[in-house]
């Protein structure tokens, strides 16, 4: 055993020789460096600190927040007044009714009229089951409209009337504006005959 020990000496001696040569070439160097951007890593830091960082900010604008209700209202209004009429083509009881307030002042020259009254008007569209009544909008224009802090919108549009009975098409032109409140209901709707 003492035998390895003294052969060991030497080989651990030599480790630790190369170990120091080793981390002493490691350190700094005292030789003077190729490249003209000998900067140090301090220095890099602190160059960093000076220049200002540049945040981008990606929160909406509150020009952007109204331009998009703006968006989704004229959406929302245009679907309502969409559901409505392709209620009156179809004969869509429930459909008709999602579309209606409980009380809708102004209906087609009928005044405060309910949801029962206009599915009756609804229904004397089909009393002749051998016409198909199909509406086309365009032009929809919608404006947001606040009584207090309630708001509501007024929809103007354009609305063709197709009816086609065999070969024979009938089309009568309206100007619409409808009232449309805060839960999406239509409060009144007037139609004026175009032609």
């Amino acid at each position: 055993m003492k035998r390895h020990l003294n052969n060991m000496i030497p080989i651990i001696s030599m480790m630790l020789v190369i170990l120091m040569i080793a981390s002493c070439n490691n350190g700094s160097s005292t030789q003077p460096s190729d490249s003209s951007d000998d900067i140090s890593i301090e220095g890099e830091e602190t160059v960093e600190q000076r220049e200002p960082t540049i945040e981008h900010d990606d929160t909406p604008t509150e020009e952007d927040l109204e331009r998009e209700e703006r968006a989704q209202a004229v959406t929302d209004a245009g679907q309502i007044i969409n559901r409505h009429f392709v209620a009156l083509s179809q004969g869509d009881r429930q459909m008709l009714r999602n579309t209606v307030a409980d009380v809708v002042t102004s209906y087609i020259g009928m005044s405060n009229v309910t949801p029962a009254d206009i599915e009756k008007y609804m229904n004397s569209l089909h009393a002749d089951r051998s016409q198909d009544i199909k509406y086309v909008i365009r032009h929809l224009i919608v404006n947001k409209e606040e009584d207090g802090s309630t708001p509501h919108y007024k929809v103007h549009f354009s609305v063709t009337q197709i009816i086609r009975q065999g070969d024979k098409t009938v089309e009568h032109s309206f100007a619409g504006l409808s009232d449309i409140n805060s839960d999406g209901k239509i409060t009144s709707l007037i139609l004026s005959q175009q032609s």
